[in-house]
């Protein structure tokens, strides 16, 4: 198995809490990952961790660069990762078009002062067209509602044609229609880029259809990581007890 991303007895504190609790995982690389979990399992923990944005007590975060730890190879890896956060992470005073140009800042100094080039607007512009926000581009984002902004990031996420695509709750405002239309779209860009996307999801009979992989989670601890299949036949009631029976929700894979 191609490793794309692996934690190696990872601990995560927040004070005197230990939110993740010697986790090991492994994700293989071109898949579609699902991180699941009921609310307070670890899930956002495990994310920030993974995007270097929380510091690790223990153990090691694994990319193939090598560990986070090492500076070098935590910029090699922000660079070829995209990232769509719950809160957006949104800049309210620009345009929907400026907020997806963002996604491209690693390509250019942040500090030139030249318009965007022509095909850098493109770029952005076709994003914005593959989650039907097209029209709202010269909207001001302080504008826009939840799911609009919800469109924006991932538009913003996907313009950057990462090797890596990391999302919290990436769907959560959207209806049942776009939210299927937003997954293929996130599916057919793993398999053009040969990438992997890690998606942290709440609709678990989405999670089910869309992924080939997932890693289960229970109070901060792996409870099962592997093939989409196996997890629905051994450990989906182990994490979610109130579900219906696995035959239901096999309909759904």
């Amino acid at each position: 198995m191609s490793l794309a991303v692996g934690f190696d007895s990872v601990t995560v504190r927040r004070g005197n809490a230990e939110i993740l609790h010697r986790m090991s995982v492994s994700i293989p690389r071109h898949c579609v990952c699902a991180v699941l979990g009921r609310s307070g399992a670890g899930k956002t923990t495990f994310i920030k961790a993974l995007l270097g944005l929380l510091p690790v007590a223990a153990g090691r975060i694994i990319t193939e660069h090598g560990a986070l730890g090492d500076p070098g190879v935590l910029a090699a890896h922000r660079r070829e990762t995209a990232a769509v956060f719950q809160d957006h992470a949104l800049i309210d005073r620009l345009t929907t078009i400026e907020n997806v140009q963002l996604g491209l800042a690693h390509l250019r100094s942040p500090w030139n002062p030249a318009p965007w080039p022509v095909d850098y607007r493109i770029a952005a512009a076709t994003a914005l067209r593959e989650v039907d926000m097209l029209p709202f581009a010269h909207q001001r984002v302080a504008k826009l509602s939840g799911g609009q902004r919800q469109r924006v990031g991932i538009a913003r996420a996907l313009v950057r044609e990462p090797k890596l695509l990391v999302a919290d709750e990436p769907f959560s405002s959207l209806d049942p229609i776009l939210t299927r239309t937003l997954c293929r779209l996130i599916r057919d860009n793993v398999t053009r880029l040969g990438a992997t996307a890690i998606l942290v999801l709440h609709q678990i009979d989405l999670a089910l259809e869309m992924s080939d992989w997932v890693v289960g989670l229970s109070e901060g601890q792996v409870l099962f990581c592997g093939p989409t299949p196996e997890f629905l036949t051994s450990s989906l009631h182990s994490i979610f007890p109130a579900l219906p029976p696995p035959a239901t929700l096999a309909l759904a894979v």
